[in-house]
């Protein structure tokens, strides 16, 4: 007889003023792309993952109550209701990025992916943060090649001075570990 076992979500739900938010659409996947380049296709096997940042914010005890404390490590932060909508475009988002391009940050390996929500003010963009690695050997394992972690996400003015690259550009030079090129 076997038995299965069911994993507990990556985030845990939240009860805040008697509604539940559960995070399913923040569960890491992986996601694969092919690339042409230079007459041979490359897959590029991601494994995704989401920071709770995509749902908090500095915890501020005039705005939070301890039921909305979200802990980052050792760092409380507290739910924040406008991310946690937003943060249901992120799996979509993700999966368009082959077909964008990201900018730099002033973080280094940190990108920054635009996405325009109608439900945003005019003049702002729901700013998805992302770092990209080769695969860690816990990801390798399972077939991926390289790591996605989208670090926070919320809107905001885009980013003004910064350089874009292709999106398949910086996870072909991540993976074979070539600096990339910005262009404005």
């Amino acid at each position: 007889m076997s038995t299965s076992t069911v994993s507990p979500p990556y985030h845990r739900p939240l009860v805040i003023e008697g509604s539940r938010y559960e995070f399913p659409h923040l569960e890491p996947f992986v996601f694969s792309f092919d690339d042409p380049r230079q007459g041979r296709p490359l897959t590029y096997t991601l494994n995704v993952r989401f920071s709770n940042h995509c749902f908090s914010e500095t915890f501020d005890p005039a705005r939070h109550n301890e039921a909305m404390v979200v802990w980052d490590g050792n760092r409380k932060r507290g739910f924040e209701l406008g991310r946690y909508i937003l943060s249901s475009h992120l799996p979509g988002i993700i999966h368009a990025l082959p077909h964008q391009k990201v900018y730099k940050t002033w973080e280094r390996r940190n990108y920054v992916a635009y996405e325009m929500l109608t439900q945003l003010p005019a003049g702002e963009v729901y700013r998805v943060f992302l770092t990209l690695r080769t695969a860690t050997s816990d990801s390798a394992r399972t077939g991926c090649n390289l790591d996605l972690f989208v670090e926070s996400a919320y809107p905001a003015k885009p980013l003004s001075g910064t350089s874009k690259v292709r999106f398949t550009t910086l996870c072909y030079n991540t993976l074979n570990r070539i600096p990339v090129r910005w262009k404005r």
